[in-house]
């Protein structure tokens, strides 16, 4: 089959994904295009050459940086400069993975006669001008559901997403989850980072308000007024870095606080995780938590808020410790006793078998086949 997928940001091969849907799309369409035609139309971002992948990237429109919100002109630009482009393609099927790209994978399966699949990682509603701030927030939270309207199938990435999803009305036969995944056999091969004197508490996340960055930070200090000693490894960009260095600075625990920015050696950022002492995302909106489940095959003890999302991908907390959101006194608590934990291997086994790209894979194009031949 002739399949195109349509995402916002890709990062080159060489720098580190943007984010869940970045690392999905990536990593579907290499294990889709073993056996099919493939092709990510994306955003052109920085000026290099992509590396040869098993599949096709196509970039389009004029160079631009990863954002999360605002930008409104240029995603108009990406919609109809991608939609364009994948329906010059004629594919069979035209996936749109993420906000941006539903409208623009709609638009081209329209013009081609393709079916049309939507990929959810996440679903706002209310949460829109909780995340982005109240413009951006208002405008997502009234196009969202519009957006979502209309695809021939929708894969979403979590049981969560699913219930969202059926929410606004969208029929059940048309939906299957499929899960993100994470590459053991990679992280198996790596081994930890040794270069530190202390244990330290990682966090690799976008350096956004609803990932609660400052919570972690404040928790941290907590911590270390015990005696408990430690350092906190913060990876990410994002608009927030200013306030939480600042806020590092107020609380006096700078000197034990280390901002490393994004990573974009992907076997430097295993390495660090793997020699971590706790994995930690306090973050309150998650449509899967795809990084949790690589700690987890880090062998690496997690502390992460206690929604639906992450209690789902973690089995119900099994390999680490689930703390009540926003709970700063909570989230030291398990911190602290995510550090005197021991491996859990049985979570490590049931991410193994549930979070395998081939698997995956087979899933996707089982549904995407079903789709093209006329089922549901």
């Amino acid at each position: 089959m002739r399949i195109v997928i349509i995402t916002e940001f890709m990062a080159h091969k060489t720098h580190a994904p943007y984010g869940g849907v970045d690392w999905r799309e990536r990593n579907i369409a290499s294990v889709l295009g073993l056996d099919n035609e493939v092709y990510l139309i994306t955003s052109k971002t920085i000026r290099e050459a992509d590396v040869q992948e098993r599949y096709n990237i196509i970039r389009v429109g004029s160079y631009r940086n990863f954002t999360q919100s605002g930008d409104f002109l240029r995603r108009l630009f990406f919609i109809f400069d991608s939609a364009r482009t994948a329906a010059q393609l004629r594919p069979d099927v035209i996936m749109g993975s993420g906000y941006v790209s539903w409208p623009a994978a709609k638009l081209a399966a329209r013009k081609s006669r393709s079916k049309a699949v939507s990929v959810i990682h996440e679903i706002w509603q209310e949460d829109w001008i909780k995340n982005v701030g109240l413009i951006t927030g208002l405008m997502g939270r009234l196009t969202e559901r519009q957006f979502l309207k209309g695809f021939d199938g929708y894969i979403c990435v979590s049981e969560t997403t699913f219930r969202k999803l059926l929410a606004l009305g969208i029929d059940a036969s048309k939906v299957r989850i499929i899960t993100n995944g994470v590459d053991f056999d990679l992280f198996d091969k790596i081994p930890a980072h040794s270069n530190t004197s202390e244990p330290y508490i990682i966090c690799i996340c976008r350096l956004v308000s609803y990932k609660r960055v400052s919570d972690l930070i404040s928790a941290s200090k907590k911590l270390l007024d015990k005696g408990i000693n430690h350092k906190l490894v913060i990876i990410g960009e994002g608009p927030a870095r200013k306030d939480l260095e600042r806020l590092a600075n107020q609380l006096g625990i700078s000197k034990n606080i280390e901002f490393k920015g994004k990573i974009d050696d992907r076997l430097e950022l295993i390495r660090l995780l793997k020699g971590s002492s706790v994995f930690a995302l306090p973050s309150i909106s998650e449509g899967m938590g795809i990084v949790i489940a690589e700690a987890i095959a880090s062998r690496v003890p997690y502390v992460a808020a206690d929604i639906p999302a992450i209690r789902e991908t973690t089995f119900g907390g099994k390999g680490g410790f689930l703390f009540r959101p926003l709970d700063i006194d909570d989230l030291a608590e398990k911190l602290h006793a995510a550090m005197l934990a021991k491996v859990d291997e049985s979570a490590y086994l049931l991410a193994k078998e549930k979070y395998d790209w081939s698997e995956i894979g087979k899933q996707t194009i089982s549904f995407i086949r079903q789709l093209v031949e006329g089922g549901n």
